[in-house]
């Protein structure tokens, strides 16, 4: 298995983790702020998942149909990848918002920090 494999299978392992700690607690306490970065897990999972199938078709070699190999799909990855943070920073900034006009009140907001710095050093 190739390092860039492994990398990828270690970032989907600590996505998953975070996502199930960060969306008990963003529900439990309603910060937007956790909601989001576990949304961000979430979509961190799914461009990680996607990485490893583009990975795989890169390592393939050269045939008929893909004379000079399949290496350009990375960069496909890459654009989709993009793609997918911008809309999570569209959706985080929406909520921010309409949580800002509305006044909700947050709850759990220690264990809500408590959460992110633990995610924090996990991604580290």
């Amino acid at each position: 298995m190739t390092l860039q494999k492994k990398a990828t299978i270690i970032s989907s392992s600590t996505a998953t983790l975070l996502i199930v700690i960060k969306l008990f607690i963003g529900i439990l306490s309603g910060s937007v702020a956790v909601l989001a970065s576990a949304i961000d897990s979430v979509l961190d999972l799914i461009v990680s998942a996607f990485n490893y199938f583009a990975i795989t078709k890169a390592e393939q070699p050269a045939n008929k149909k893909f004379n000079y190999g399949k290496g350009k799909i990375e960069a496909l990855a890459a654009v989709i990848e993009g793609t997918v943070i911008t809309v999570s920073g569209l959706f985080i900034f929406y909520s921010a918002i309409k949580k800002a006009i509305y006044h909700e009140p947050l709850e759990h907001l220690e264990n809500s920090i408590i959460v992110m710095i633990v995610s924090l050093v996990l991604t580290i």
